[in-house]
């Protein structure tokens, strides 16, 4: 256990779902993170198009802030029950397909953690624009260690071409 170590820290975590009821989805993913820690903040929904695979349904995604003493690989791993108890099936196959629910952890601190088990920051957050658009809107100027830029700064500066855009009548969720 790695609570002890660390203390409460503030993680950063991108949720996306585009099968079901997403907005379902997305409620039942935060009251289990709720158990995790205190969500400080919740970012706007924003709708995109797949993200490295060919899909019709869009996927909704947010960003979290979530306070926890738990540690990073703690976390992951807590996070990885949630998708699991919602329905999420993680094959063995590569690649990318649609889910009920994805929750990746971004970045927590100044940490840079790479292991077999988990890499902090997400080693691809700078090319996902479904991600840094929603960060920006709850953590513009949090900068990112490995890239050492705001995340204001990584979304001006990424290529990510998909569209993403915020979903003015979404769902508003509490914290």
């Amino acid at each position: 256990m790695q609570s002890a170590i660390f203390g409460h820290m503030l993680y950063f975590l991108s949720q996306g779902s585009n099968l079901g009821d997403r907005s379902e989805n997305f409620r039942r993913a935060i009251m289990a993170m709720k158990s995790l820690g205190t969500i400080q903040s919740l970012s706007p929904i924003y709708e995109s198009e797949p993200w490295g695979f060919e899909s019709e349904d869009w996927f909704w995604n947010m960003v979290v802030a979530l306070e926890s003493k738990l540690g990073p690989e703690d976390l992951l791993s807590a996070i990885l029950e949630i998708e699991k108890e919602m329905g999420r099936n993680r094959s063995a196959k590569s690649g990318y397909s649609s889910r009920i629910i994805d929750i990746d952890l971004l970045s927590t601190e100044n940490l840079i953690q790479k292991s077999p088990l988990l890499e902090l920051p997400h080693p691809r957050l700078a090319e996902r624009r479904f991600v840094l658009e929603p960060w920006a809107d709850i953590s513009p100027l949090y900068i990112v260690p490995v890239w050492n830029k705001s995340v204001a700064t990584l979304l001006a500066e990424c290529a990510d071409t998909t569209l993403c855009r915020k979903l003015e009548d979404a769902p508003i969720y509490s914290h």
